[in-house]
């Protein structure tokens, strides 16, 4: 199956077929859709971000998103508002 991904993506599926037990970060729908099939783990930035407040090193979940987006990650307004209600920002 030609699942026509890009090179980080395809390298990042590859290590992770190697290191049985490993989550990938994936952003891209086609990666993670194979990913899926590949019974690999995933885990997406949003959710790194998640972690990351709970955690207490970054205080706020918002601007964080907002960079990502203006970096070009697209996120729709309701992932957003469902992220921020998690964290307790909404």
């Amino acid at each position: 199956m030609n699942w026509d991904l890009g090179r980080g993506e395809s390298e990042v599926l590859s290590l992770a077929q190697q290191k049985v037990g490993y989550t990938v970060i994936l952003d891209d729908r086609a990666a993670r859709r194979c990913a899926k099939v590949m019974q690999i783990p995933t885990m997406g930035t949003a959710a790194i971000l998640i972690l990351a407040k709970q955690a207490g090193l970054i205080e706020g979940l918002s601007p964080s998103l907002d960079s990502l987006q203006k970096a070009g990650l697209y996120l729709s307004e309701d992932l957003i508002k469902k992220l921020l209600r998690k964290v307790g920002e909404s």
